[in-house]
């Protein structure tokens, strides 16, 4: 995503514990939230935030949304890419894919069979990294069928991918959880395909758009500041 990231706005990824040696791995989805906002903190200790996630990270983002918002911080950007809230009403479109990859029953050929459905997942994972990876995804299938979203006060970028959709998806399930406005985009292909250059094409476009405006706004907000200082 970072090729396609407007010049000038850095880019930092977080990823789940416990895949390379990485830490423990959250035992809920707000204690990987917390976790991860504690990261966050560590590179920018104050707001606003931009925060976007994919699938199971969409909803850590929100979770970090609603962490941040309740400590006093600014959350100007909040996009969830292909994510959609559990909270015993929606299914999931990795179902299929990584609820048998958590099998712990499975042989790493086989683990690496079940995988390639989803390459974007594992298609650079060494053999030795797996079975840590299956335990991350029963562990953050797990967290998010136990979660409750909290709410967030600011506007959500949500897009979908066309397949999700079509599966049963509900984009709109994310407006209870929400104060502000859902803004809505679709791309095609599956929930795996959402990284490929032209749906991505549409992403940071958005995003880029997002990010210049919110600049804007702070670089207008500090001029008044300081004129009212002066």
């Amino acid at each position: 995503m970072s090729r396609w990231l407007a010049d000038g706005f850095p880019m930092y990824g977080l990823q789940s514990r416990g895949i390379r040696g990485a830490g423990p791995v959250g035992r809920t989805l707000t204690d990987i939230a917390t976790d991860f906002v504690g990261e966050l903190r560590r590179i920018q200790p104050n707001g606003p935030y931009q925060l976007l996630g994919w699938s199971f990270g969409g909803n850590v983002a929100h979770a970090m949304a609603v962490i941040l918002e309740a400590a006093g911080e600014e959350v100007s950007m909040l996009a969830l890419l292909d994510s959609y809230p559990w909270d015993g009403e929606q299914t999931d479109p990795t179902l299929n894919v990584e609820s048998a990859a958590a099998d712990p029953q499975l042989t790493t050929e086989e683990l690496r069979r079940v995988l390639q459905a989803s390459p974007g997942t594992a298609a650079a994972v060494p053999d030795e990294y797996l079975p840590a990876l299956a335990q991350v995804f029963a562990n953050n299938r797990g967290a998010l069928l136990q979660h409750r979203s909290g709410r967030f006060g600011g506007d959500v970028l949500m897009f979908t991918a066309a397949d999700s959709v079509a599966q049963g998806m509900d984009p709109r399930s994310w407006q209870k959880f929400v104060d502000g406005s859902l803004k809505t985009w679709s791309v095609n292909g599956n929930h795996y395909e959402v990284f490929g250059p032209e749906p991505l094409e549409t992403i940071m476009s958005v995003v880029n758009a997002e990010l210049t405006a919110h600049h804007g706004r702070n670089r207008a907000r500090a001029t008044q500041e300081r004129g009212v200082a002066g």
